[in-house]
This record gives C-alpha cells, sequence and structure tokens, in this order.
C-alpha cells in the first residue's frame, strides 16, 4: 500500500485494507495456470501467460486506484524517511513478519518436489494439487485479517493472537510423519494459511508503530524482511545443508516449522514498551 493510498483512509479503513491489499489472488491463478500451461504448451507459454496475468493486474488497479473509487489524497505534510535501523520498532516488525510469516515461501517453492520424491505422484497429478496452498494463502489474509479486526480492534499487542498462530504453525513439522497425500496436503495448506494470518496481525501490530504517512515504508520493511528470510532460508536447506538433495524432508520442515516460534519470541522483547514508536533500540 502507498502512502498517498493511506492517506485517503479512515483509521479502521486502513488498518483493515493493509490486509486485503496482499490479497493472493494472483498466486491462485498462477498456480492453476503454469503447470497445465506448461505441459501442454511448454514453459515458456505458461511464463508469458502469467506476465499477461500480472499486467493485467496493473491495468485494473491502474483504473480503479483513484476517485470516485477512493476518496482524493490530501496533500502530503511530512518529508519522504528512510527506515532508521537503530529504532526498536523496525525490528519488531521485522521479527513479527518475516519469520513468523515464512512457511508459505519456501513451502510452495518445494512442494512440486516433495510430493513427486517422497510420495512419488506423477507431475500431472502434482499440477492438480498445488494450487491448493496458495488459495490457502490468500483465504488467510481475508479471515485473519477479520479476526485482528474483530478480536483485536485496538489491541497493539496482541500476544493471544500471535501465541495461537504459533502453536497452529508447528503442525508443519508434522507432515513427514504421513505418506497420505490428503493429509499432507491439510497439513501444507494449513501452513500457508497461517502464514497469511502472521502477515494480517503483524501489519496491524505494526500500524500502531508507523504513522500512515510511512504506510509504504512499513511494508516495505515487512516485505523486504520476508524476502531476504525466504532466500537464506531456501539456501541453508539446499546447496547449503545439502538437506533437498538428500531428501532430509523432516529436517527442512521442523526447521519452517519452529521459526514463527523464534520470530514471536523475539517479538515479544522487542514490544514490551508501548512507546515503541518512540523508543530506539
Amino acid at each position: 500500500m502507498g502512502d498517498a493510498a493511506a492517506l485517503r483512509l479512515t483509521e479502521s479503513q486502513y488498518r483493515t485494507i493493509l490486509g486485503n491489499c496482499y490479497d493472493g489472488l494472483p498466486d491462485e491463478a498462477c498456480g492453476l495456470l503454469l503447470g497445465p500451461l506448461a505441459i501442454e504448451y511448454g514453459w515458456r507459454v505458461a511464463f508469458l501467460a502469467t506476465a499477461a496475468l500480472g499486467a493485467t493486474w496493473l491495468v485494473v488497479w491502474a483504473a480503479i486506484a483513484r476517485p470516485p473509487f477512493l476518496p482524493k489524497a490530501p496533500p502530503k505534510t511530512t518529508r519522504v524517511q528512510w527506515p532508521n535501523f537503530l529504532e526498536r520498532r523496525v525490528w519488531a516488525l521485522m521479527f513479527s513478519y518475516a519469520l513468523p510469516a515464512i512457511s508459505p515461501g519456501p513451502v510452495l517453492t518445494i512442494l512440486a518436489l516433495y510430493l513427486n520424491g517422497r510420495l512419488k505422484l506423477s507431475q500431472g497429478e502434482v499440477n492438480q494439487l498445488a494450487w491448493i496452498p496458495p488459495l490457502t494463502w490468500g483465504l488467510g489474509y481475508f479471515f485473519w485479517g477479520w479476526a485482528a479486526d474483530r478480536y483485536a480492534e485496538a489491541n497493539r499487542r496482541p500476544v493471544g493472537m500471535f501465541l495461537l498462530l504459533t502453536v497452529i504453525s508447528l503442525t508443519l513439522g508434522f507432515t513427514t510423519a504421513t505418506t497420505s497425500v490428503a493429509l499432507t496436503m491439510a497439513l501444507v495448506s494449513l501452513s500457508t494459511f497461517i502464514g497469511g494470518g502472521f502477515q494480517m496481525v503483524a501489519l496491524k501490530v505494526g500500524s500502531y508503530a508507523f504513522p500512515r504517512e510511512q504506510a509504504a515504508m512499513m511494508t516495505g520493511i515487512a516485505s523486504g524482511s520476508w524476502s531476504l528470510v525466504n532466500f537464506l532460508l531456501l539456501r541453508v536447506i539446499g546447496q547449503w545443508s545439502g538437506w533437498m538433495n538428500g531428501n532430509r524432508w523432516e529436517e527442512i520442515f521442523w526447521l519452517i516449522a519452529i521459526l514463527p516460534c523464534v520470530g514471536i519470541a523475539v517479538w515479544l522483547v522487542l514490544s514490551r514498551d508501548r512507546g515503541l514508536h518512540t523508543v530506539r533500540a
């Protein structure tokens, strides 16, 4: 969400729309399109089709992100600011978002390899299942965004909701304990659903520490730290450890499952001060 869009919304609309702006519909559409198109027409056509979908999404956004669909933005009164990594609020946001919400990144990357290599599914069978976890990821945005607004409306430190998400996220570690395809997909899909929940709750909490004029910076910090963790994690479970080549799936899934515990534990320490937006580490 850009600063200009954030300034056009009321306070409640601002915190609610933070969740909706991360809608996962493009992910689900790509999951449905990519595999079948690649099998039928080749990867070049599949990638061109997903690029066209992304361009269409941008055209739709350009058409509706203006009056009368959005109120006219008021003039800006603050200067552009860069993230200050000496501020505790920056680290609290990163630890509440990047590690807890990381599951969908590596899970969606390794899912096809796991289904094919461990459960012996064909590529066609994998394609019929691969769209489900991105769908539950997107549904997680909407459900947990609603839950945060409903049950933690004015809670700047929703410890209970974060702990609930953390406990459920541990179920991913049991994925390798079953050879049932249905149960495997249920555990993986639950993990991406919870990942979307962490994103929504973390952004809602972050909106109390960052003023609306810094909405773009806040979401950039969150998304950037998430992407960095995803980049490093894929290398940890891949070329740095050899776990993927060695089919050490137990270690891989449990590592992903416990990262939310680490992130939320650090966030609990960093967020103890109510004046987080003015406190520096």
